[in-house]
């Protein structure tokens, strides 16, 4: 992971290319997380921009994972994240920041709704159907 700078390639023809870094990380979320009902998606700055992604896993219980915008840092969801219900990780811009969230939708297979307060900084929820 040292060397790579993003965590998705976009090719020309705008095709996806997951890098390893990616494929380490989400093979880290799948085994702590193995069910995840809903992801909430908010966005603020903190000197720079920050993506939160707060993550229904179990009754009751969620994971906060915190995205910061710069040098790409992906270190492993462990166990004691989970207990802790927090991930800091950082990537290098949106385009990895999107690729990721929805990527994380799409494996937990949830759908996106837009919130219903446009004044929040909660931007979407992905969400199990109905």
């Amino acid at each position: 992971m040292a060397k790579e700078r993003y965590l998705f390639d976009v090719t020309t023809t705008d095709r996806i290319e997951h890098t390893k870094a990616y494929e380490d990380f989400i093979r880290s979320i799948r085994l702590n997380l193995p069910r995840v009902k809903k992801i909430e998606v908010t966005c603020y700055r903190a000197g720079n921009a920050v993506t939160e992604l707060v993550m229904y896993h179990s009754e009751g219980s969620q994971l906060c994972l915190t995205i910061w915008e710069g040098k790409l840092s992906l270190p492993p969801l462990l166990p004691d994240n989970v207990r802790l219900s927090l991930l800091e990780i950082s990537l290098q811009d949106v385009t990895d920041i999107l690729i990721l969230v929805t990527s994380l939708a799409r494996l937990y297979r949830l759908a996106p709704y837009l919130p219903g307060d446009p004044h929040s900084s909660a931007v979407l929820t992905f969400m199990q159907e109905e």
